[in-house]
């Protein structure tokens, strides 16, 4: 029997209530994330994708340096205080079949070897609260 998608994203949404999933819109200002950079890293070693190019440095540095022309759409997951799942994601507009078109991206794509959302490898249904 095939898994009740809607069914299990509804459960992991009542575990972690709406008000602890927050999107801000950080503009550029990577900066305004520092202070939950040690969540951050803490999140990234409790993930099944637990590389550099998870963590808290590697997104900040290189939106420092390519994050020029972008904003950040960057999706906080929390339960009991604690940081869960992050989606580092960011939006820009781009040329597509020539017509310009706003794409949301993961920070960092066609730049690290690895994107991915960082997710508590303990708790999988917060993923589905950041789809």
């Amino acid at each position: 029997m095939a898994p009740d998608l809607k069914t299990d994203a509804a459960e992991a949404f009542n575990r972690v209530q709406m008000s602890n999933l927050g999107m801000s819109d950080l503009g550029n200002d990577f900066a305004a994330l520092e202070p939950r950079a040690g969540q951050w890293n803490r999140l990234v070693e409790r993930a099944c994708t637990n590389t550099v190019f998870q963590t808290y440095q590697c997104h900040a540095s290189w939106w420092h340096a390519f994050g020029q022309g972008r904003r950040l759409l960057v999706l906080l997951a929390e339960a009991d205080g604690e940081l869960v799942g992050v989606a580092p994601l960011m939006y820009s507009e781009q040329r597509v079949l020539g017509l310009r078109q706003r794409v949301v991206e993961f920070i960092g794509a066609r730049s690290f070897d690895y994107c991915d959302f960082i997710v508590e490898q303990a708790r999988p249904e917060i993923l589905s609260i950041l789809l």
